[in-house]
């Protein structure tokens, strides 16, 4: 469902990563991943709990697609389908359908929605369209409150302290970097060189800006976490599979080979999204034909692969998209219907919700919480 976003993410890894250089200091903390032998999760006494699962309306209007982003925050449940839909869904916490922004070019319309935020401060969502070049401002009701207009290529921006942080493709330099741009995105207040020699690719991720009680950004072709804080971007992790990472002598061999290689469990790809919770920092990965997850620990570095839990009696298989905000360390995804209806015939002892519950093969997916003790 979501695999046509990653042959892409790895087209461009074979022309990004041929001369792939920074400017940037490389004193990141390490962690080293063993993703096939293990030990995967460093503290065995962390325990995932289901909290809830939740069905998403299926309507004619509500039913969605490929999701790129998943956001959940104040009560709501924000879906951006780039692909199909083309559009942004939301739905309430209990998972009714509540609406969706429109396609079009007339006044409130898109055309292209590519990125987006929730701007907790001004009760808006923040939407970048790509296709018209404009960023769209609308109240919880949906209706168009303000809408920018910008030459900017923009891959990802993001609301933080002092303006807009944007990761936008650079013309000139001929390369993707971050800059703080002013809220009207006028006036460019801060830049840092953060070209990494990739034309393009930045717009494969799933989210290359997380803002919480700390600013991470993740780059294409770079198996590293940065921080930004005071208009400094500094590499925090640096995320080492070791013989499973992508290097410069296997990007030489195509994007078929790459991807051959990745399904077949033989290379790991790069992060493709970062969020944050109260005590860890998590980021996604692809190995195999699946998403796998990992938890940093933010006090002790102690790693967490979600794989450990997922897809066992307890839990069904499920992908992990971001957090709750950083009061806690409550997780959220989505399950495939399919899976979950999988997981109800293997495991029958275990009911995850009501039988009357249980979705049809072609619903749309549910939201699945998770909670880290």
């Amino acid at each position: 469902m979501y695999y046509s976003n990653i042959l892409l993410f790895l087209l461009v890894l074979v022309i990004a990563l041929s001369c792939t250089t920074s400017s940037l200091e490389t004193t990141a903390e390490l962690i080293s991943i063993d993703i096939e032998n293990g030990p995967k999760t460093d503290n065995p006494e962390y325990e995932v709990d289901l909290v809830r699962i939740i069905p998403l309306e299926t309507t004619d209007e509500s039913i969605f697609g490929v999701v790129n982003r998943i956001e959940v925050v104040d009560g709501r449940i924000y879906i951006l389908d780039i692909q199909q839909g083309k559009g942004i869904y939301v739905f309430h916490e209990n998972g009714d359908f509540i609406g969706r922004t429109k396609n079009g070019k007339g006044p409130g319309e898109m055309l292209n929605p590519f990125a987006f935020y929730v701007d907790h401060v001004e009760n808006r969502l923040v939407v970048w369209d790509q296709s018209l070049s404009s960023l769209f401002e609308f109240d919880y009701n949906f209706v168009l409150k303000n809408k920018i207009r910008s030459e900017l290529f923009i891959d990802d921006i993001n609301s933080v302290q002092g303006g807009k942080l944007v990761h936008f493709e650079d013309e000139k330099k001929g390369a993707n970097t971050f800059a703080l741009f002013s809220d009207e995105l006028e006036k460019l207040i801060y830049f840092q060189d953060f070209s990494y020699d990739s034309k393009h690719g930045s717009q494969y991720l799933d989210r290359s800006i997380s803002v919480g009680s700390e600013t991470l950004l993740i780059t294409p072709n770079h198996y590293f976490i940065y921080g930004y804080d005071e208009k400094v971007i500094k590499p925090k992790y640096e995320i080492d599979f070791k013989e499973k990472s992508l290097r410069e002598e296997d990007l030489k061999e195509g994007v078929e080979q790459i991807w051959e290689r990745i399904l077949g469990k033989e290379k790991v790809s790069f992060p493709l999204s970062v969020f944050e919770s109260h005590r860890f920092i998590g980021f996604n990965v692809m190995y195999g034909h699946e998403y796998s997850t990992f938890l940093i620990n933010k006090s002790t570095n102690e790693l967490i692969q979600l794989a450990d839990f997922i897809g066992s009696p307890k839990l069904p298989k499920c992908r992990i998209l971001g957090s709750m905000g950083q009061a806690k360390d409550l997780f959220y995804g989505l399950i495939e219907p399919r899976d979950l209806i999988k997981f109800h015939e293997e495991n029958r002892d275990v009911e995850l919700m009501p039988k009357d519950s249980v979705p049809q093969p072609n619903d749309n997916p549910l939201l699945i919480l998770l909670d880290i003790k």
